[in-house]
């Protein structure tokens, strides 16, 4: 379980809350190094707690270092649909409604595909 707001953090793995330095040391160790790099300049300036900027930053880091874009046309179509299913289902009692597969079948491949893929090794490699 995890309570990140109000802060202070807290997390638990059973009855009881994880200190707070080992919630620290869980910091650490899985922070993704684009926002160990540009995460307090990103608190400054951006919205959502930086995550604006963040993502900005992480999409011309992309484009400036030849990485593929962590969103690709299937997700967008797929993230655009979300709003004309919806009113689809409300207008029809909140019934269910099968979401495309805008990949045609290819979705459980790309799914693994990107997270076996090394992009996450060279992030943040643009210079502040």
């Amino acid at each position: 379980m995890a309570l990140k707001y109000p802060e202070p953090a807290r997390y638990s793995t059973g009855h009881e809350w994880m200190s707070e330095k080992e919630v620290k040391a869980l910091e650490e160790k899985y922070m993704p190094p684009i926002v160990k790099k540009m995460g307090e300049i990103a608190k400054n300036v951006g919205g959502h707690g930086g995550m604006d900027f963040l993502m900005d930053w992480r999409t011309i880091d992309c484009l400036r270092n030849g990485l593929p874009l962590d969103q690709d046309v299937y997700d967008a179509a797929l993230w655009s649909s979300v709003g004309p299913l919806s009113a689809w289902s409300v207008a029809h009692r909140s019934n269910s409604i099968v979401v495309p597969d805008f990949t045609g079948g290819a979705a459980e491949e790309q799914t693994r595909r990107y997270f076996d893929d090394q992009r996450w090794k060279y992030a943040g490699k643009s210079v502040v």
